[in-house]
């Protein structure tokens, strides 16, 4: 399954939020409909193992697909109303290197733009900049969703010309070939 297909798969919410507007635990049910979607799909869905950001042990992931070789397809965290573990969630992601990374939030009337705020914590973070991550942000409260496709280029080569600078001893500087 390519990945579009898959974030159109993961993206089809409709039956979660309706079990989430009488439910009690919203992230037990979010990780149990998200669980049986993978097997659905024909992924190995487990807990992941202790994630780690530069030798600092960060927990599990709540959730993660296997593809039928063992390597990581999917993994997921859910967030509900906690803006300031933004970035924790976003470094546990990216320690596991799934092939999607998946932020569901849950934005309610105190927070109502959590995805937003996920998305501008992404883009401005260096995390995103360094690593070549696919992110999925999901918000289950209204079945919204950023894609965010992060594909690492090779270094390119700009034809600048090298001058050096030279100081002079009144403080002045000329530029020399």
């Amino acid at each position: 399954m390519n990945i579009l297909n898959l974030v159109d798969e993961l993206t089809n919410v409709s039956e979660l939020r309706a079990s989430l507007a009488s439910c009690a635990d919203a992230r037990s049910e979010i990780i149990d409909f998200f669980h049986l979607l993978g097997v659905k799909l024909g992924f190995n869905s487990v807990k992941m193992p202790c994630a780690s950001f530069r030798g600092v042990p960060l927990g599990t992931v709540a959730l993660s697909w296997l593809d039928k070789d063992g390597s990581l397809a999917v993994a997921f965290e859910v967030e509900l109303q906690r803006e300031e573990k933004i970035a924790f969630s976003l470094c546990k992601l990216s320690d596991v290197s799934p092939k999607i990374a998946v932020v569901v939030v849950r934005s309610t009337l105190e927070q109502p733009n959590l995805l937003e705020k996920f998305r501008n914590y992404l883009f401005n973070s260096r995390l995103f900049q360094s690593i070549g991550q696919n992110y999925l942000l999901l918000d289950v409260s209204n079945g919204t969703f950023s894609f965010v496709e992060k594909k690492l280029q090779a270094p390119q080569h700009h034809g600048f010309e090298r001058k050096k600078k030279i100081f002079g001893s009144r403080g002045e500087h000329k530029e020399q070939d």
